[in-house]
């Protein structure tokens, strides 16, 4: 599989990730608050442009540490591609405006027809307030493929940006 989710990820308008907390807790990364998002995009690979469409979750187990779960399927292109991504993410909430965040997360990657793809790897940036009710997430994440060949891929690591916009209700 030539695999260009780094391409994908980085292409301006690639994705438009909204997060939407489900608690009416003050503190969004306060033990027991949840979130959900939507992810919409598109991307390119198999020399086919894909439509993106995504969904996530998280539920924080204790202030700051959140467990994720997200899924996406790349549509419209052939052959079709799904991905499911558990997260886990510690986000420090002590600094006020500023909160440093990092994480560790494993991807599944399902192509039809051809052989399942895995992946693990870690993300690390700065969730900043940008209102008392809106926070925009901005880091990097860098992931490393199971039995990769360079045959088959580029790279068997990419990295790559992501950006979030977050609201709590």
């Amino acid at each position: 599989m030539k695999n260009t989710f780094l391409q994908t990820l980085a292409a301006l308008g690639l994705g438009i990730s909204l997060v939407l907390s489900q608690t009416a807790l003050a503190d969004p990364f306060a033990k027991g608050s949840k979130r959900v998002g939507v992810t919409l995009g598109s991307g390119s690979s198999f020399n086919e442009d894909y439509l993106i469409l995504g969904v996530g979750g998280g539920y924080f187990v204790t202030k700051g540490l959140e467990l994720g779960l997200e899924g996406q399927a790349w549509l419209n292109g052939d052959p079709s591609i799904y991905e499911i991504t558990p997260t886990a993410t510690y986000i420090v909430t002590q600094l006020g405006k500023f909160k440093p965040y990092a994480g560790v997360l494993y991807k599944q990657t399902f192509i039809d027809g051809l052989d399942d793809q895995q992946a693990y790897g870690g993300r690390a940036g700065v969730i900043l307030d940008a209102t008392s009710k809106m926070y925009v997430r901005a880091g990097v994440v860098q992931m490393k493929y199971q039995d990769c060949t360079e045959t088959r891929f580029v790279s068997c690591t990419e990295t790559y940006p992501e950006l979030a916009l977050m609201f709590s209700l």
